[in-house]
């Protein structure tokens, strides 16, 4: 994938959704963020699923989204508290 693909996906989720985040680390076809603002994006996680695009999610065991991909690009999530 290229280097374009995932910048439009990075810029859909801060633009579309709202979501603040650090990039912590790109691999090919993976990106992990760090979410800055976490809590704000748990209250409306059910509503951002159901939006085209957002494919095989998955949850961690305290039940909040930790990946998904967008336009073939799989997204894993870390809250900001994690990231020691």
């Amino acid at each position: 994938m290229k280097q374009q693909d995932f910048s439009n996906s990075l810029r859909l989720l801060k633009v579309k959704y709202g979501l603040r985040f650090v990039v912590s680390k790109v691999l090919p076809g993976h990106i992990v963020l760090i979410v800055l603002n976490r809590k704000a994006f748990d209250s409306f996680t059910s509503r951002f699923l159901t939006d085209e695009g957002i494919k095989d999610y998955t949850y961690d065991r305290d039940e909040k989204l930790a990946s998904f991909y967008l336009n073939g690009v799989k997204f894993s999530l870390l809250g900001k508290e994690g990231c020691g």
